[in-house]
């Protein structure tokens, strides 16, 4: 979709013309209404998001991508609780639904990260299952594993993962680590930069006057 390409490209007023474009011309397509729900959301315009991927699951109920796509919205919206009873909802719909890495943040952010790393666990090798075991390892008191998850996404990445390392770092609370990695990705054109403004893994960063060139540089639509 040309909408999420030009996000991923951190054009994001052009992504979002896009988007309302195809939802004008496929007005009961619940895939345009799952994509326009994570744009949204990544806008920080929460409660729209919520709205059209909840309308998203009400033209495909039974399709285990529109309650993971519901999921994720919640996930940014920040409400843990909601997004984790969607994504057990795609999983009960499809029983190899990609959803594991998704339900490992929930449980991240609920704060049972025992069930969060056992959920990350499962996938095959990744950058989400590196990244997310990184965090979470770190949080359960195993530093050497936590150091060793970051050795894997490094080995495999390497300089294409650096919003991830920002992301890891600002959770183990190594901000400066984590601005460098951060400002790194932005002389990359880094993919991952379209979740900045309103990621929860680099809430430890946003009040530093660095974190805030960085958004201010993104131009996000409001």
């Amino acid at each position: 979709m040309i909408g999420f390409t030009l996000a991923s490209k951190q054009d994001f007023v052009g992504a979002a013309a896009e988007y309302e474009k195809g939802l004008a011309l496929s007005p009961g397509d619940a895939r345009v209404y799952r994509s326009s729900a994570i744009f949204l959301a990544l806008a920080g315009r929460f409660d729209e998001a919520v709205t059209r991927a909840r309308h998203a699951v009400e033209l495909d109920p039974l399709d285990a991508l529109s309650h993971a796509n519901l999921a994720a919205t919640y996930w940014w919206a920040r409400r843990y609780a909601e997004a984790l009873e969607s994504y057990n909802r795609a999983l009960e719909l499809d029983s190899s639904s990609n959803v594991m890495i998704g339900r490992g943040h929930a449980y991240y952010w609920l704060g049972n990260y025992e069930a969060a790393r056992t959920a990350c666990d499962k996938p095959t090798p990744s950058w989400q299952k590196y990244t997310c075991l990184a965090m979470v390892y770190d949080k359960l008191g195993r530093r050497a594993d936590a150091q060793a998850q970051l050795a894997l996404l490094q080995k495999s990445y390497g300089e294409t993962a650096q919003y991830q390392y920002a992301e890891i770092f600002a959770q183990w609370g190594d901000v400066p680590r984590a601005l460098e990695a951060l400002e790194r990705a932005v002389a990359l054109h880094d993919g991952g930069l379209e979740f900045t403004k309103v990621d929860p893994m680099v809430d430890p960063l946003r009040n530093e006057p660095r974190f805030k060139a960085v958004l201010a540089g993104l131009k996000f639509r409001d």
